[in-house]
């Protein structure tokens, strides 16, 4: 079994004309901190690599939780403005790792998540805020469409 990791960037500050190097709010910043303390307290979470958007406030949030760990990551343009068939895509191509997150934006990181959860509702009822995180248990990174289940719901601060 497989855990994929969906993060959704800590908080910003608000809308700007150039939204690829929006920065983190200082509130954001504690909340990247509490992710990082939430994977130190809990190993068994830890991704062997991160797929991060390239843009400033995914770079950010994901600074403290590899710093001082052998975690990879691989920071991908196409995460930014990702449609979540894409998303899937990337994923797949990662089916050999074990504990894989993702950091990314919205709509995508919680369109997917939602899909993940209940593939047959409409209403969108996993809707990931800043800095809040799904973890999927699943068979196989290169077909989320069997054995999954969300394992768990983490909303920094």
């Amino acid at each position: 079994m497989h855990n994929l990791i969906l993060l959704r960037h800590a908080e910003t500050v608000g809308s700007l004309s150039d939204d690829f190097n929006r920065t983190l709010t200082p509130h954001g910043k504690k909340q990247a901190k509490k992710l990082a303390e939430f994977f130190a307290n809990n190993e068994e979470y830890l991704p062997d690599l991160v797929l991060c958007s390239s843009a400033l406030r995914t770079r950010q949030t994901a600074a403290p939780i590899i710093e001082n760990t052998k975690i990879k990551i691989k920071y991908l343009p196409e995460l930014y403005n990702i449609s979540y068939e894409k998303m899937a895509r990337i994923i797949s191509e990662h089916a050999d790792i074990e504990n894989l997150m993702i950091i990314s934006h919205n709509p995508a990181i919680s369109q997917f998540a939602h899909l993940l959860h209940k593939p047959t509702s409409i209403a969108n009822d996993v809707s990931l805020k800043p800095s809040q995180m799904a973890i999927f248990e699943v068979a196989a990174l290169n077909d989320l469409g069997k054995n999954k289940k969300l394992k768990l719901f983490y909303e920094s601060i």
